[in-house]
């Protein structure tokens, strides 16, 4: 249950031994179909932030995967680059 409940970045290194090397992030703004706006609870005309998601293992084989959408009036996105 905890490798259920957990991080599939930390599952993959602790557990199965690879290596993330990067992980790919577009956001968007997308219209919400007719059941995100009754789930959300949102207006018709009202945006979502769509953020999706690509992690790549060290050898280039795409590992995780992840599309998810948010209300723009509920969420931050943050992005920090060290250099």
């Amino acid at each position: 249950m905890e490798d259920a409940t957990g991080s599939i970045i930390k599952f993959a290194s602790d557990k199965l031994g690879l290596k993330v090397s990067s992980i790919h992030k577009s956001v968007r703004a997308a219209m919400p179909t007719t059941e995100e706006r009754a789930r959300l609870q949102i207006s018709f005309g009202q945006p979502l932030l769509e953020m999706e998601r690509v992690a790549f293992l060290a050898d280039g084989r795409p590992y995780e995967y992840a599309l998810t959408r948010y209300r723009g009036d509920k969420f931050e996105y943050r992005a920090i680059d060290n250099l």
